[in-house]
């Protein structure tokens, strides 16, 4: 029988660590499983919470971006307004106007793919050329994007 200098057997030595390492065995491997568990489950809040935040900063800096966009175009409807005797029932108008132009009166612009001058396929929306002849995409509105 093989003694260490602590005076324990170096065979149940070996089958003790053999009991901490598969983490399960052990009072010391489960503690470690458990270790193991709490931290992943603390990284894993720690991940929401700062997905949360990122999420929170990004609405932020798109509510800010809409307040100016909405400041500007008020600007502008003001100097369109003075400068050519347009009234806000013509403002009303034009946006009824162009709502319906894609075919539904929701509140929203949505541009559809234009017909290619060339062979008359649908060119998709940003494209810069006809997929079907590769001639250069119709002239888009400025607004489309």
């Amino acid at each position: 029988m093989c003694v260490d200098t602590h005076g324990m057997n170096v065979g149940d030595f070996i089958a003790g660590m053999a009991d901490y390492d598969d983490g399960v065995s052990s009072g010391y491997g489960s503690s470690r499983l458990q270790q193991q568990q709490v931290m992943n489950n603390h990284r894993a809040e720690v991940s929401r919470e700062a997905l949360t935040d990122e999420r929170r900063i990004t609405t932020e800096m798109l509510q800010d971006k809409l307040e100016k966009m909405q400041l500007v175009n008020e600007a502008l409807w003001e100097i369109v307004k003075a400068s050519t005797g347009a009234t806000d029932d013509n403002l009303r108008a034009w946006i009824a106007h162009l709502d319906g132009e894609d075919g539904q009166v929701d509140g929203r612009r949505v541009h559809r793919a234009e017909m290619c001058n060339s062979c008359q396929s649908r060119v998709p929306v940003g494209s810069p050329i006809c997929v079907y002849c590769s001639e250069p995409a119709p002239a888009k509105s400025p607004f489309a994007f």
